[in-house]
């Protein structure tokens, strides 16, 4: 199972992203990642646990407004 959310306007998309994730997080997911496109580059950040242990972690040049985010259920078998 998984969770995705994207975004393209004018908006940061590393804050509509991590609010995105946010909403879905209930439902039991447990590593969220996000990629975001400053200046033409891709920049990913993915961890395994909560959104907030993924928000400590981003890096710092990650301004840019468009974007995906995932929430993945992991299995047992992959932790």
């Amino acid at each position: 199972m998984c969770g995705i959310i994207g975004n393209f306007g004018p908006k940061s998309a590393e804050k509509v992203l991590i609010e995105g994730l946010k909403r879905l997080e209930y439902r039991g997911y447990d590593s969220p990642g996000i990629c975001v496109i400053p200046d033409g580059k891709l920049v990913l950040a993915k961890r395994k646990g909560e959104i907030r242990d993924l928000q400590v972690h981003l890096p710092r040049t990650r301004a840019g407004n468009s974007g995906i985010g995932h929430l993945v259920k992991l299995s047992p078998d992959f932790q």
